[in-house]
């Protein structure tokens, strides 16, 4: 039955927690040249959460918990889900 498999494996799941990993490159050029001086990747694992990224939570603009959303009321709104970036690290051309 379908209570049975969620009472075995309801401690293990949440509510819209999906995980990404991003990828992304830069590099830097001489600005004489052209030619590329530098190069770099990076790959970061990106979690998204269930807590919603809520403006009235007492933040300032200037913080990144803060959200300028507002219901047609006038009033803040929370909007979307907040992630947690849960690793960084820089790969080698050849890991690509």
């Amino acid at each position: 039955m379908q209570a049975d498999v969620l009472q075995a494996i309801g401690s293990f799941i949440s509510v819209r927690s999906d995980t990404f990993r991003i990828r992304s490159y830069g590099q830097s050029l001489d600005p004489i040249s052209g030619q590329v001086v530098a190069k770099v990747w990076y790959e970061a694992i990106v979690q998204r959460v269930p807590e919603p990224v809520d403006p009235t939570s007492g933040t300032a603009p200037e913080d990144p918990d803060f959200w300028t959303a507002l219901k047609p009321s006038g009033e803040p709104q929370p909007f979307g889900r907040r992630f947690t970036v849960l690793s960084i690290r820089q790969l080698s051309e050849d890991d690509v």
